[in-house]
């Protein structure tokens, strides 16, 4: 790995997925594209309710997958605060 880039960990209790060439996680047995932007690097999925995981790089959320659905992940939505 070249010097200076972070290696992200996640809490113990997300599941964490590689990320392939194409942006595609295999996932539950099935392929889920989360960006090329994430390529040959881990994603972190942070339970959020029974069937579906928030998906974090490092400390950003980038969206959502829910089981029940088929391909790419959602994009985060955000609760305005205040």
């Amino acid at each position: 790995m070249p010097q200076g880039l972070r290696v992200w960990t996640y809490p113990k209790d997300w599941e964490r997925c590689w990320v392939k060439g194409n942006g595609e996680i295999s996932w539950r047995g099935v392929r889920r594209y989360v960006g090329e932007a994430f390529v040959r690097d881990y994603v972190g999925l942070k339970p959020l309710r029974p069937r579906a995981w928030r998906v974090y790089f490092g400390p950003v959320l980038v969206g959502e997958l829910h089981e029940k659905e088929r391909g790419s992940l959602r994009m985060a939505t955000y609760a305005r605060a205040g």
